[in-house]
Protein backbone atom coordinates (compact mmCIF):
# COMPACT_ATOMS: atom_id res chain seq x y z
CA UNK A 1 0.00 0.00 0.00
CA UNK A 2 1.09 3.48 -0.70
CA UNK A 3 2.31 6.44 1.80
CA UNK A 4 -0.44 8.05 0.27
CA UNK A 5 -3.30 5.19 0.38
CA UNK A 6 -2.62 4.66 4.07
CA UNK A 7 -2.25 8.39 5.06
CA UNK A 8 -6.02 8.87 3.14
CA UNK A 9 -7.16 5.79 5.11
CA UNK A 10 -6.43 7.23 8.26
CA UNK A 11 -7.96 10.32 7.49
CA UNK A 12 -11.30 8.29 6.54
CA UNK A 13 -11.42 6.69 9.61
CA UNK A 14 -10.75 9.66 11.60
CA UNK A 15 -13.32 11.40 9.82
CA UNK A 16 -15.93 8.53 9.88
CA UNK A 17 -15.30 8.43 13.65
CA UNK A 18 -15.82 12.49 14.17
CA UNK A 19 -19.02 11.78 12.16
CA UNK A 20 -20.10 9.20 14.40
CA UNK A 21 -23.13 8.78 16.96
CA UNK A 22 -25.83 6.47 18.96
CA UNK A 23 -29.18 6.80 18.05
CA UNK A 24 -31.66 5.54 21.54
CA UNK A 25 -34.44 3.72 20.95
CA UNK A 26 -36.97 1.52 22.76
CA UNK A 27 -33.04 0.37 24.98
CA UNK A 28 -31.80 -0.13 21.70
CA UNK A 29 -28.52 1.40 20.23
CA UNK A 30 -28.54 2.15 17.09
CA UNK A 31 -25.02 3.27 15.18
CA UNK A 32 -25.28 5.99 12.64
CA UNK A 33 -23.31 8.35 10.65
CA UNK A 34 -24.18 12.17 10.93
CA UNK A 35 -24.44 13.20 6.99
CA UNK A 36 -25.80 16.76 7.59
CA UNK A 37 -27.13 19.22 9.71
CA UNK A 38 -29.59 22.26 8.10
CA UNK A 39 -28.46 25.59 8.83
CA UNK A 40 -31.77 26.36 10.71
CA UNK A 41 -31.32 23.50 12.65
CA UNK A 42 -34.54 22.46 11.46
CA UNK A 43 -33.90 19.17 10.78
CA UNK A 44 -30.38 16.45 10.95
CA UNK A 45 -29.83 13.69 8.46
CA UNK A 46 -28.28 10.41 9.02
CA UNK A 47 -27.10 7.35 7.72
CA UNK A 48 -28.17 4.07 8.83
CA UNK A 49 -27.05 0.53 8.28
CA UNK A 50 -30.73 -1.28 7.70
CA UNK A 51 -33.98 0.96 5.94
CA UNK A 52 -35.69 -1.72 7.60
CA UNK A 53 -36.10 0.11 11.41
CA UNK A 54 -39.32 0.85 12.53
CA UNK A 55 -38.50 4.19 14.87
CA UNK A 56 -41.49 5.58 16.75
CA UNK A 57 -41.72 7.51 20.64
CA UNK A 58 -38.73 9.18 22.16
CA UNK A 59 -35.65 8.63 20.45
CA UNK A 60 -32.46 10.51 21.64
CA UNK A 61 -29.15 10.80 19.64
CA UNK A 62 -25.94 10.96 21.10
CA UNK A 63 -23.14 12.42 19.83
CA UNK A 64 -19.69 12.09 21.51
CA UNK A 65 -18.69 15.20 23.60
CA UNK A 66 -22.78 15.93 23.37
CA UNK A 67 -25.64 16.55 25.64
CA UNK A 68 -27.95 13.48 24.00
CA UNK A 69 -30.70 15.95 22.02
CA UNK A 70 -34.17 14.79 22.04
CA UNK A 71 -36.10 14.56 18.55
CA UNK A 72 -38.83 13.83 16.93
CA UNK A 73 -38.54 11.09 14.13
CA UNK A 74 -39.89 11.08 10.45
CA UNK A 75 -38.47 8.27 7.75
CA UNK A 76 -37.34 9.91 4.10
CA UNK A 77 -36.10 7.54 1.40
CA UNK A 78 -33.93 9.42 -0.33
CA UNK A 79 -31.95 6.81 -2.24
CA UNK A 80 -29.08 9.04 -2.54
CA UNK A 81 -28.57 8.89 1.35
CA UNK A 82 -28.86 5.50 1.27
CA UNK A 83 -31.42 5.82 3.67
CA UNK A 84 -31.65 8.27 6.07
CA UNK A 85 -34.09 9.78 8.98
CA UNK A 86 -34.95 13.76 8.39
CA UNK A 87 -35.00 14.69 12.08
CA UNK A 88 -36.82 18.05 13.38
CA UNK A 89 -34.79 19.13 16.35
CA UNK A 90 -36.77 20.59 19.69
CA UNK A 91 -35.99 23.08 20.77
CA UNK A 92 -34.90 23.73 24.13
CA UNK A 93 -32.21 26.45 26.08
CA UNK A 94 -28.70 25.77 24.54
CA UNK A 95 -29.63 24.27 21.75
CA UNK A 96 -28.02 26.51 19.19
CA UNK A 97 -24.57 26.42 20.78
CA UNK A 98 -24.58 22.70 20.32
CA UNK A 99 -25.96 23.07 16.79
CA UNK A 100 -22.94 25.53 16.09
CA UNK A 101 -20.78 22.79 18.04
CA UNK A 102 -22.28 19.98 15.64
CA UNK A 103 -21.84 21.63 12.38
CA UNK A 104 -18.09 22.17 13.20
CA UNK A 105 -17.93 18.59 13.80
CA UNK A 106 -19.60 17.42 10.73
CA UNK A 107 -17.30 20.41 8.73
CA UNK A 108 -20.32 22.11 7.39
Amino acid sequence: MSRHTATHQRAQTRKAANNSAVLHHRGKQIPVVLKNVSRDGAAVVLKVGSANLALDGPIFLEVPGFARLPFRVRWTDDTSLGGAFDIPLSRKAGFNAQLDRLLMRIGR
